[in-house]
């Protein structure tokens, strides 16, 4: 197996942190240290977005649901969540109902189940998605912690 450089992308000022590619392999999403997050077209070797939060940027998700649209969980070092649909003319997104003061520094999906992963310092949350597609407007419950008992 062999590679050969096909792009450099520096479109932020400060370090990277995480990466993710989207599902059809057309977008890499690269967040950082800055606060943003740079979408890059894989295709045509240039940014075509570009978001600002407030907030280190220190988790990526690509959402796959097969429903049209690009649509991105990214995870700041304060400890929010945001689903962000990248192709909408309003790319703000939503704020996610996460609690904790910890960075999120994991993130993962579960497409057959619908459990959305959250990692932070100290935990892993679990949400469960409520409808069969994800609207911008989605619904999502986290279970109660529960601390296991200790032999």
């Amino acid at each position: 197996m062999s590679y050969s450089l096909a792009y450099t992308f520096s479109c932020q000022k400060d370090s990277i942190n995480c990466l993710a590619f989207s599902a059809d392999g057309l977008y890499l999403a690269s967040g950082s240290d800055d606060c943003t997050v740079s979408v890059h077209d894989c295709v045509r070797g240039i940014e075509v977005q570009k978001l600002v939060g407030d907030a280190p940027v220190t988790a990526l998700l690509w959402h796959a649901n097969g429903a049209g649209g690009e649509k991105l969980f990214i995870g700041y070092g304060n400890g929010k969540l945001r689903f962000i649909d990248i192709l909408s003319a309003v790319p703000d997104g939503i704020q996610f109902p996460v609690n904790g003061d910890f960075p999120i520094e994991g993130l993962d999906h579960d497409t057959t189940s619908g459990m959305l992963a959250v990692c932070t310092t100290r935990e892993v949350r679990l949400w469960q998605q409520h409808r069969a597609s994800y609207p911008i407007r989605g619904n999502w419950t986290s279970p109660p912690s529960r601390t296991p008992p200790m032999p």
